[in-house]
């Protein structure tokens, strides 16, 4: 069976995430996968936004 694919932005984001986003930012990775976990049978894929971390 195939995990479920969700996408959830996060709107309260933690400082370690910001300071992650800032150092992709530098790096011109916005929108690049920042890792992938699998949470159940749920697959989250965590890209770099402008306004921080959001689940894809």
């Amino acid at each position: 069976m195939n995990s479920t694919e969700m996408k959830i932005i996060i709107n309260m984001i933690p400082s370690n995430a910001r300071l992650g986003c800032r150092i992709f930012s530098q790096n011109n990775l916005i929108g690049k996968i920042a890792k992938i976990q699998n949470i159940g049978n749920k697959k989250y894929r965590y890209l770099v936004s402008s306004s921080g971390y959001e689940y894809a």
